[in-house]
């Protein structure tokens, strides 16, 4: 059972749409699908060098309750402000009870 006090921090769920700009192109605006409540830890980091520069890179978890429907590629906006994206969805095993959303920040 998840205790709803762990999930104190407010998320936004939103999903990409790509709405052509009449001369070939797109633009992708950002829809939302839900507003969760959620709880965040790091999870883990790595550096790598990538055209001789040294990079890091983050990995988040975001545990929320179940949501039908969330994929890689949609991202959370985290108290408003922070962007992350969605690189995998891990259901709880033996029920619907929450979601493990493994995520990186963009912004």
């Amino acid at each position: 059972m998840i205790r709803i006090g762990t999930l104190k921090r407010r998320v936004t769920i939103q999903n990409p749409e790509k709405t052509s700009d009449g001369m070939g192109g797109y633009t992708e605006t950002w829809n939302t699908v839900a507003i969760r409540q959620a709880s965040i830890w790091h999870y883990k980091g790595k550096e790598k060098l990538v055209a001789g520069k040294l990079t890091e890179e983050t990995i988040w978890n975001a545990r929320i309750r179940y949501f039908d429907g969330i994929k890689p590629g949609m991202r959370l906006l985290i108290d408003g402000t922070t962007e992350m994206e969605i690189l995998s969805v891990a259901p709880f095993e033996f029920g619907r009870e929450y979601q493990d959303l493994s995520c990186r920040i963009l912004n």
